[in-house]
Order: C-alpha cells, then structure tokens, then sequence
C-alpha cells in the first residue's frame, strides 16, 4: 500500500497556489490599496467585540455564476465570532445581532466592504455534516486577524487535501481536536491530528512496521504544509491504522473515548460520526477484560520506572496512577475524560461520595503539573530526590485506589444482585399476569406463581424451586454472584419461552380465517378494533376498523404491517372476545355472500 502511494508527487500545486504566502501581484497590489480600509474595519470591530471575534480574513472574489459580474471594487471579508458562551440568546440570534451591527460598521468604514459572518458552531456542524466549503473558504482567506482558528483550519486543509492526494482511499477519518475545539488555544497552541488509516489489505508487511512508515511520511507532509502556509512546527499528528483503533474501539480505551468526544471530523469515510454516536448512546463501553487491563497498566508501569533514567521517568510515574485511575472510573460508570480533566471528576464523583480522600486528588494533579512543566520546557529536569518523593506518593495512590475498585467492585456486586432479583420479579409478575393475577406483592409472589403456574401445570415445579432459590440467595462470594447470573438467565429465559408461547396462542385465538374463491383473508378482531388482511397472488392488504357494539364494523381504512404489529404489541394482556352476529353482516360487505370461516382451536 505504501509503495503504491509513494508513487504520487508530494508537492500539491493547486494547493499551494491556494494557501501559499507568496500572495500573487494582483492581488498584493489590491491588498496595498484597501489595507487602510480594512485595517480601519479590523480596529473598529475588535474594540468593540473583541472577546467574540477569533478571526477576520480578506477572501478572494467568488467564482462567478454564468451570466453574473463581479464588482471589481468590492472586498470580501469573513469575520468568525465565538458564540461557545452564548447563553442569553440562541446562536442564530447572536449571529443575526452581531452581523447586523457588523454589517453596518463596514459600511461605515467604507461601501465596498461585504462581510461574510460565521459563527464556530457553524463551522464545526458543517465538518459533521462532512461539508468543506466553509473550511475551504477559510484555508483561501488571508487573516489580518486571528486567535489561532484560522491558521489551524488554514494548514490542517492543506495538509488534509495533500494527506488525502497521496493516500487515496486509505484514510479512514482526519480529525482536529485538542485546545482548538475546546475554545482553550492560543497561537502557540499544537494543532492536534488524528487519522486513521485502513489497513485492512495490507500484505506484504507487518502492521507496525505500515504504521511507522505512514507516521513518517504524514510529518514529511506536515512539514511541507508549514512550508506552504508559513505555519511551521504545529501539526501534531496521532496516526492509527484502523485495526489498532477498532481494537481500542472494543476496549473503551480513553484515549479513543477522548478523541470520539472531543474531535471535528475534517474528513470522514461515514464511519467517525456513527462511533461518536453510539458513545453518546452509551452503546461503546468498557468490557472486564479492559478494566483489569487498565488496572494492571499502573503496577506495570510503576515498576518500569525503577529501571528508567530519572528525566524519563516522569511520564511512567503519571501513567502508573493515571491508567487505575481511569479503570476505576470505567468500572464505577464513567466514560474517563482526559488527563486534565480526570482530578475535577474524581471530586465530583468519588471525593463526593467518599470513595476516595481529597489528599490523593492532590497527588494525581501534582503529577500532572509537573509533567506538563517538563514537557512545555518550564521544567528543565527533576532531581533525584523529586523522583524518589513521586515514586512514594504513586506507590501510597496506587494502594488507594486499589481499595477503591474494591470498594466500587462491592458496591457493583451488590446492585447487579438487586437488579437480577428485580428482574426476576417483574418477570414473574409478568407471567402471573398470563393466569389473571394483575397484582402480586413480593411477599406473595411465591404463593401466587405455585397456585396460579404450577399447581395449573403450566410450568415445571423445577421453575419453583429455582424462584425460591434466586430469591433467597445470599452473596457471600464471587461465585455466589457468578451462579446467580446464571440461575437468573435460565430462569428469565423459561418464563419468557412460556409467555411468548401463551401470548402466540391467545393471539391466534383472536383470528378467524376466512376465504372464498379470489381471496384468503383473516380477521384479528380486539374488543373495540378489528383487522382485516386481505390476500391475493399479487397483492396483501390490511386494514383497520372500529367495532361497534353490535359486532359490526365502522371507519374502515387501509394501514400498514407495522401499524397493526405496533397497535397488537402494545397490549400487555390480549382479551377474550365474544362473536356477535354483526360480524358477518360486515364479513359480508367485504368479502361477499359466498366465503369459508375457520376458526382456530
């Protein structure tokens, strides 16, 4: 795959005439006549919304329509606002307020000015909605003012189209994320990239070996969109191939998680935004096999340390801590956020609830400051001694939050115990409701099933023992937890098999099968509605009608399969119906004077 790709000249012309520096001479020279104007513009807007205002850039003339003329003299600006803090009003109406006035302060500035407003939500709905014209738009503006965003979505573009130009088919998704979506950068702000490569018919090397070379020649190309855009030395990219990612995918890993919440998806082949979704669903959780992993990782990773130099050992010490900590988390429910975040939700939800002392919140955060210290340059080294005091409160923090997935795991055990009891309840209480008993307190509830289920034998005297046994089980082990778990799926699975099986017989009690020489029909007749489907070789329709009291039928009117399944799905008890003479008085419209009726057993 690679092989095949390097055969592509990396250096994309279209792109570099769109974001190069080297700005053409038309254009500087029109640049130069109206700098005035819009540095005028530019100073006038910023004093007076310059909390809102993270970007404004001169755009080229649009490409105009067939028919249409271009006023030469107009000068086309973008201004983007941050409406991340928009609380007071709806984004659309920050948008309308703030480009009215806008609008008007460039017409005052001068009459050619024509200012194009976007909002950051806007621009970040359309990466959802995988719609490049406004990034593309952005990438072709020259900034005379920015915060960051401008420069970010200027170079990641031309990095994309030259990702993207040379590896065809193979990318996945390329995402931005870090402080630029978060509303936290600054122009000394990384710009974070995240893409996943298919490397699903890769052949003729290893996995790892694919992924180092991909990693490689995206910096090459990282490299050559500073040079383009004179933005130089940002991008920091995070390369996967899609097999390792699907494999952190399974396993919830926080890393994963972060980026499937936190990134804008620059480019996507429909498969970004369906993971972001089913983790907004709950649907991508954890499983045990992750949770010990990430337990496991801290005691790993602390003895590891031991055997690193002391300047490469600051990242391990944080991780040895880091990785329980967000096992812990997972396990007690939470999807882990990233590193900064992790002590604020510890606070919330273990301080809050007592699980975990404050002490060793602290612990965590002064890790993590001084690993950002060193890593940002703020903190040449750190001493032996440092070291040695890091080492001692990681090893007292691991201890601790060992006894905190203890305490969790108890706490765990315990509601699932109360939930499988629950379900084993309403179950019952469920299949009661099949003999008649529309009520059943828990203390009846044994009673009950053996009078109405058993001594009736609609079910085994086996199910008996079993309720009482799944109710009276006491948890003194994980093995008392495990062979609960099973009794109570053997023990849902039979009563479910039992009630499907009674509600498919009381509903084909319910119809009446009807037939004459062009049409087999059937009637599924309710207390006060009826269907009717009507059957020929070529067609199947169903209707629905009202049922009078004397048995006929009114307000006749076709619906689909799935009204009819949805109106019969919906009722918990089917009802005994009586056949009136009305009936066939209505059978009879239908159908005509000459037809068979069978009635099931």
């Amino acid at each position: 795959m690679v092989k095949s790709m390097a055969r592509k000249k990396t250096h994309n012309s279209e792109n570099t005439a769109m974001v190069k520096n080297e700005i053409p001479p038309e254009v500087k020279e029109k640049l130069e006549k109206i700098k005035a104007k819009v540095e005028t513009f530019k100073e006038n807007i910023l004093k007076k919304f310059d909390k809102y205002i993270l970007g404004i850039g001169v755009l080229p003339p649009p490409k105009p329509k067939e028919g249409e003329t271009i006023d030469k003299d107009k000068i086309y600006t973008l201004v983007v606002i941050d409406d991340t803090d928009s609380k007071r009003m709806t984004k659309d109406d920050l948008k309308n307020k703030l480009g009215v006035i806008i609008q008007k302060m460039a017409k005052d500035t001068d009459k050619h000015l024509d200012v194009e407003i976007l909002i950051l939500s806007e621009i970040w709905q359309s990466c959802y909605d995988g719609k490049n014209e406004i990034l593309q738009k952005i990438a072709l503006s020259i900034p005379i003012f920015d915060k960051g965003l401008l420069k970010t979505l200027k170079v990641t573009e031309i990095h994309k189209s030259m990702v993207l130009k040379k590896f065809e088919k193979y990318i996945v998704t390329y995402t931005l994320g870090g402080s630029i979506y978060k509303g936290t950068a600054s122009e000394e702000s990384d710009i974070d990239i995240f893409i996943i490569v298919d490397d699903t018919d890769v052949k003729r090397m290893s996995r790892g070996e694919l992924r180092d070379k991909l990693r490689a020649i995206m910096y090459g190309l990282a490299a050559e969109a500073g040079d383009i855009t004179g933005i130089k030395n940002k991008l920091h990219l995070q390369v996967w191939i899609l097999t390792d990612y699907w494999e952190g995918l399974k396993e919830s890993s926080p890393v994963i998680v972060d980026v499937l919440r936190h990134n804008i998806p620059l480019y996507d082949r429909g498969m970004f935004m369906p993971w972001k979704q089913l983790l907004n669903m709950g649907k991508i959780r954890p499983s045990p096999e992750a949770i010990d992993m990430f337990m496991n990782t801290g005691e790993q990773a602390l003895k590891r340390v031991q055997f690193k130099l002391k300047d490469m050992a600051m990242d391990d010490i944080f991780l040895s801590i880091l990785t329980p900590t967000q096992a812990a988390l997972m396990l007690y429910g939470a999807q882990p956020l990233g590193p900064k975040e992790t002590p604020t939700q510890l606070r919330e939800l273990f301080v809050k609830e007592g699980l975990l002392e404050e002490k060793y919140v602290k612990i965590l955060e002064d890790n993590l400051k001084i690993r950002k210290d060193i890593e940002h340059g703020k903190k040449k080294e750190a001493s032996g001694k440092e070291v040695d005091a890091l080492l001692k409160s990681a090893e007292e923090y691991l201890k601790r939050i060992k006894k905190v997935f203890e305490d969790i795991n108890e706490r765990k055990d315990k509601e699932n115990a109360e939930k499988m009891q629950d379900a084993i309840l309403d179950v019952t209480r469920d299949a009661l409701k099949t003999a008649g008993v529309n009520m059943a307190k828990e203390n009846e509830i044994v009673d009950l099933f053996e009078k109405h289920l058993v001594s009736t034998s609609k079910v085994s005297s086996a199910l008996l023992k079993m309720l009482k046994s799944l109710l009276s089980s006491k948890l003194k082990s994980k093995d008392d937890l495990n062979k609960l778990r099973k009794d109570s799926k053997d023990y849902i699975k039979y009563l479910v098999d039992y009630m499907q099986r009674t509600r498919a017989r009381d509903l084909d009690r319910l119809k009446i099968k009807i037939k004459n020489n062009k049409v087999l029909g059937e009637i599924i007749l309710l207390q006060k509605e009826v269907f009717i489907v009507q059957e020929t070789d070529k067609i199947k329709k169903i209707y629905k009608a009202t049922v009078k009291t004397d048995g006929t039928f009114e307000n006749l009117k076709e619906i689909t399969v799935e009204e009819m399944d949805k109106t019969i799905d919906g009722l918990e008890i089917l009802p005994k119906v009586a056949v009136k003479l009305g009936l066939f008085e209505s059978l009879k419209k239908i159908f005509g004077d000459d037809y068979d009726i069978f009635f099931s057993n």
